[in-house]
């Protein structure tokens, strides 16, 4: 989320053992791996590509084995996607440039992202990586 403080996720983690907070990293399931980008400001919509913390993503989760599923869990959804808050325009809609560039050097198997609320539900593809707003409701998603 963009609201939940470092202190808060170990909290969390600290009390709700199943909890992982995997900003910046991966939790390894039995079928799966999940990495996640944190909902700061350098993934801020409108924000020019970062290089930087594409790299930083990069070096992170480039060279995992790939054998499993990768899961991307992002606040911000990808730029140009029908998930990125242009159906019903906001002062910030418009997804993540910084989101897309680390999808399409990453190609995980799929991305999970929200932010939008008008996109709740909703899904795209980006040469053919799935991208889904699950909304508060959640959603099913079979890899």
């Amino acid at each position: 989320g963009n609201h939940e403080t470092l202190d808060l996720c170990k909290t969390l983690e600290a009390r709700f053992s199943f909890m992982k907070d995997v900003t910046y990293r991966t939790v390894e399931g039995a079928d799966f791996l999940i990495a996640g980008i944190p909902g700061t400001n350098e993934f801020w919509p409108g924000q020019n590509e970062d290089e930087g913390v594409v790299e930083l993503a990069i070096s992170l989760w480039g060279s995992l084995d790939r054998s499993k599923p990768l899961l991307l869990l992002s606040h911000f959804p990808p730029y140009g996607t029908a998930v990125d808050g242009t159906t019903h325009p906001t002062p910030d809609a418009g997804g993540s440039k910084v989101v897309r560039r680390i999808v399409e050097k990453l190609k995980p198997t799929l991305v999970l992202c929200g932010h939008y609320h008008q996109d709740f539900g909703k899904s795209d593809e980006i040469n053919g990586i799935r991208i889904v707003n699950p909304g508060s409701h959640g959603k099913v998603v079979t890899l």
